[in-house]
């Protein structure tokens, strides 16, 4: 038979590869010192192979999703040259990359906005705003800085933050919250 014929819907290559497996798993498996032949541990080898290559499978092997799993170069539809299942499952890794590619372009609109709503803000409350939260400081430890009082920089630390909830600076920002920036 040619090698593209096929066996009961199964492709030539495809049984002489499963032949080859089942010889390489007689060969590993075979215990001469249990009995028995290793022609007939051979042929128990091929049959099984063979019975799973041409769809026959044990009730086990039928709830197992991986032997329930169809080819993904079979043709949609009725038109044999038309788009197969392949070209409609997304790849994982060009998703991922995509993905990758979307966050990297969303931080970088969320950070030209927060430097626009950061750029309204008087000078020291700017500061005060980018070393609390950029630098995750304490703001005793601002105060020590800045040589000025705990109380001064949670002062100006309120005004800007109530600076940045105003309608005009926050609402460029409020799509960023959502999901939607």
């Amino acid at each position: 038979m040619a090698a593209t014929g096929g066996f009961g819907g199964v492709e030539f290559g495809d049984l002489y590869d499963s032949g080859y497996i089942a010889l390489v798993a007689a060969v590993e498996s075979f215990d001469p010192e249990a009995g028995g032949s290793f022609i007939g541990w051979l042929a128990l080898h091929l049959k099984t192979t063979f019975a799973e290559a041409g769809g026959y499978r044990s009730r086990k092997q039928a709830q197992d999703p991986l032997h329930r799993a169809g080819s993904l170069d079979v043709p949609m539809g009725d038109d044999e040259d038309g788009a197969t299942l392949r070209e409609y499952i997304a790849d994982p890794v060009s998703t991922l990359d995509f993905e990758r590619v979307e966050e990297c372009q969303y931080r970088t609109r969320l950070r030209a906005e927060l430097g626009t709503a950061l750029g309204r803000l008087p000078a020291h409350c700017r500061n005060i705003i980018q070393r609390r939260f950029y630098r995750g400081q304490t703001s005793s430890a601002i105060a020590a800085e800045m040589g000025v009082q705990p109380e001064i920089v949670r002062k100006w630390e309120g005004e800007a933050l109530k600076q940045l909830r105003h309608p005009r600076t926050s609402r460029p920002l409020r799509g960023y919250l959502t999901g939607r920036g």
